[in-house]
């Protein structure tokens, strides 16, 4: 979008918090980041993407590496991203385009509540006015030479995220799941994409794979480590190895969340490290343009959702049918549930096949109760966790 352009220096100064998202907390501690962020051009081909997934010690050693490879990214996100010229806005000069912004904030101002679906159609609104407003600011002469153009459009446009903020108190987690799945800035441009298309019927079979054996639990860890030593040593350089990689690790991470109550028992060092190393070395490749950047980037996007979404299914009932041990596994429970809202992005979000949207919405819709009987256990801290749906969507504004 236009307007990403003008967030070339907030986005470079804050990179290390892009780079360094919100933390998917394992029981057993270990912490894996996710982040994909990804724009796309007029042709609709994927130019760009961040996706990181590291535990804090490697993200210590490879920090500088992993740095550039996802600033070249980002560079390609400026360089190839443009204004789309299907707005419905047609201004006059940049004093009609930021009166017309004005009055947008003016007219939130004026609302008092809306439920969800409506509250999306307003930040999709503004969204494409942001967008044309400084799209049509940034022609004018006058904004190079003057900086009140700039003030202007950013005063306002924070006064609107004030209001959207203040619109979204006491929101459950199913308006956040409702808000993020209908405000992706991707959603049209990539439904008939026919790489899209062909990974989503790709994941589709995946659940038909038979699981492992896994009554020794020991053994299916060394098994599912052998399988990561494997292709840490032969590498993926092509489309077929890839989709050979995560049928094969699709299985065994559905095996082990069979597990997901022993966490805490478990070393999974090795196993993160491993996933680690092999995800950084096929973006490696990607970027080395061994395999194809588009391809790879969807496919693993929909990786990374898919275990996010199998996760938190599974926390979901283990929670809900009081399959807990203690205060931290109901907390660490707790806090793999909530990783799909604070986690997925826009893009990710337009990869979501219909079941995973209705995954969301579900697992969104069982949080509330899930909290109360915690609550009532004195497992978790029952306030805190009902203000975590306000607090993501005040994020998730934030970063609008």
């Amino acid at each position: 979008m236009c307007y990403f352009y003008g967030k070339l220096y907030v986005t470079l100064h804050s990179f290390k918090s892009i780079y360094t998202p919100m933390k998917y907390l394992h029981p057993s501690g270990n912490n894996h980041v996710y982040e994909s962020s990804l724009k796309s051009n007029n042709s609709g081909k994927y130019t760009a993407s961040k996706q990181v997934k590291r535990n804090q010690t490697s993200e210590r050693n490879n920090g500088n590496k992993t740095f550039i490879f996802h600033l070249f990214f980002l560079c390609l996100i400026l360089a190839f991203s443009s204004c789309d010229n299907t707005s419905s806005y047609n201004f006059k000069s940049s004093s009609d385009a930021l009166e017309s912004y004005q009055d947008f904030h003016d007219s939130m101002k004026l609302l008092s509540k809306v439920d969800a679906k409506n509250f999306s159609e307003h930040i999709k609104k503004w969204q494409e006015l942001q967008d044309t407003v400084f799209g049509c600011i940034k022609k004018d002469p006058r904004y190079s030479a003057h900086a009140s153009f700039s003030i202007d459009f950013d005063c306002i446009t924070d006064s609107i995220k004030k209001e959207f903020i203040r619109l979204s108190r006491d929101c459950t987690m199913k308006d956040v799941a409702i808000v993020k799945l209908n405000t992706s800035a991707f959603e049209e441009e990539l439904e008939s994409d026919t790489i899209k298309d062909s990974a989503l019927e790709f994941y589709s079979v995946l659940d038909n794979n038979k699981l492992f054996q896994h009554d020794d639990i020991t053994k299916l860890l060394q098994n599912y480590q052998n399988f990561l030593l494997a292709y840490q040593d032969e590498g993926i350089t092509k489309m077929n190895d890839l989709k050979s990689f995560i049928t094969k690790e699709d299985q065994y991470f559905r095996t082990f969340l069979l597990h997901i109550d022993k966490y805490s028992e478990m070393r999974l060092g090795k196993i993160t490290l491993m996933t680690e190393q092999i995800c950084g070395d096929i973006y490696r490749e990607a970027y080395n343009e061994k395999i194809p950047q588009e391809e790879v980037l969807v496919y693993m996007s929909m990786r990374t959702v898919r275990r996010l979404l199998l996760n938190a299914d599974i926390c979901c009932n283990l929670l809900k049918t009081g399959q807990i041990k203690n205060h931290q596994q109901a907390n660490a429970f707790l806090w793999m549930i909530i990783q799909p809202y604070l986690s997925i992005d826009s893009f990710a979000m337009s990869m979501l096949a219909e079941e995973q949207k209705s995954m969301m919405l579900n697992i969104a819709e069982d949080y509330s109760s899930i909290v109360a009987e915690l609550q009532a256990k004195q497992l978790v801290e029952g306030e805190v966790s009902k203000r975590l749906p306000e607090q993501i969507m005040h994020l998730y504004i934030t970063t609008l």
